[in-house]
């Protein structure tokens, strides 16, 4: 089954995973900023996200969405553009008919750990860039 992987942030990391197959395949991967000029109001953030999300749905065939749980923040501005991104997100997936969740964040996976992590289940990869790596990461077990 085709897995969307989703940590969002100023940055988000999206990963495209498959748990058909052994181990879990990592199909494909990137990220995406999207609190510059391009989603400077509200509606919009959730309208960015809501397209993003929809059109790696149709491309890759997803069939759950997992979201990575928001971690509050002091800031309430960058807390409610979060809000606005998950439910972006969440729409997308109720719009194509699939399940979207929030998952716990694995704070064992933060920063250098989740390179390191992902590093060692896919060595021939070159993902260097954090926001991804947490978005692979995202519902793992740790170990």
């Amino acid at each position: 089954m085709r897995i969307l992987k989703l940590d969002i942030a100023k940055i988000t990391g999206w990963a495209v995973m498959d748990d058909e197959i052994s181990p879990k395949a990592l199909i494909e991967y990137g990220f995406k900023q999207f609190w510059d000029r391009e989603a400077i109001n509200e509606g919009s953030k959730v309208a960015t996200m809501f397209n993003f999300v929809n059109d790696i749905i149709k491309d890759y065939s997803i069939k759950e969405v997992w979201i990575e749980q928001l971690n509050f923040f002091r800031n309430a501005k960058t807390t409610r553009s979060i809000i606005q991104q998950q439910s972006g997100a969440h729409m997308a997936a109720l719009n194509n008919g699939i399940v979207s969740i929030e998952v716990p964040t694995q704070s064992s996976y933060r920063k250098q750990a989740a390179l390191t992590q992902v590093k060692k289940l896919y060595p021939e990869s070159t993902i260097l860039q954090m926001d991804i790596c947490d978005a692979i990461m995202i519902g793992e077990k740790k170990g």
